[in-house]
């Protein structure tokens, strides 16, 4: 990048984006004051364009304003605060209706798309324990049903509409976890325990990545997995990337 200079510009500038720019604190109103060269101008149109590239990383000493109101630049990376607002106030009603149906929240996702904004909510029913405090092995017929999603659905479109959670047009999705869903936690092999399941370890276990069996059981921090009849492997939880559960007919 050819480094662009201007004699107007004060001493006390930043000169690691190539760059003499001023130190300055908040955008004004005034564009006038606040771009007197060129160099503040390509700064701001190359800043408002890495928006979309994850690869264009700034460093800049301000946050945002009445020129930038999406963004903050923090550290060396443009965060857009308001997408991350708006989900941890989808995340609170979300639980909060969840619970009211005696359901969790699995995972929620906020994305924009070519379509728009579309809001994907996965519910879940809690881990059940027994007497003893173990976790209680789920049948299929305990999983989510569409009489779940339609529930939370409805009631999640009523309480975003009344107050106001997302200002922009979406389309909410809600959805169980399915019947291959991811396993993330120790008590998740516990409460799957009998199913088929397909691990990634990329370590490698005896010189292997991928595995395939059922889940045994769980001990000392690791998953017992049966493979084939008479095999049974150990797998350390924390070497486990990713886990999900096998359809079976």
């Amino acid at each position: 990048m050819r480094k662009c200079r201007d004699r107007r510009l004060s001493a006390g500038s930043f000169q690691h984006l190539g760059f003499d720019i001023p130190a300055f604190q908040h955008f004004g109103i005034s564009r006038r004051r606040l771009w007197p060269g060129r160099a503040y101008w390509r700064a701001y149109q190359a800043a408002t364009r890495s928006w979309y590239s994850p690869r264009l990383e700034f460093r800049l000493p301000f946050r945002s304003g009445p020129l930038c109101p999406l963004f903050v630049f923090q550290g060396c990376r443009l965060v857009d605060v308001t997408t991350e607002t708006r989900l941890e106030r989808v995340r609170t009603v979300a639980e909060r209706v969840a619970g009211s149906c005696g359901l969790d929240i699995f995972d929620i996702q906020l994305r924009r798309e070519s379509s728009g904004w579309v809001l994907r909510v996965v519910i879940d029913r809690p881990q059940q324990r027994d007497a003893d405090g173990a976790v209680v092995v789920e049948t299929p017929e305990q999983s989510i049903g569409i009489e779940d999603c339609q529930r939370v659905s409805t009631d999640l479109s009523t309480i975003f509409d009344v107050e106001d959670v997302l200002d922009h047009a979406y389309t909410l999705e809600v959805s169980s976890p399915g019947l291959d869903r991811p396993l993330r936690h120790a008590d998740d092999y516990r409460r799957f325990s009998g199913r088929l399941v397909k691990l990634v370890v990329p370590a490698g276990v005896e010189g292997q990545t991928h595995f395939e069996g059922r889940i045994a059981g769980v001990e000392d921090e690791a998953v017992i997995l049966q493979v084939g009849r008479r095999k049974e492997r150990r797998i350390p939880l924390v070497a486990i990337s990713r886990a999900r559960l096998e359809v079976e007919f």
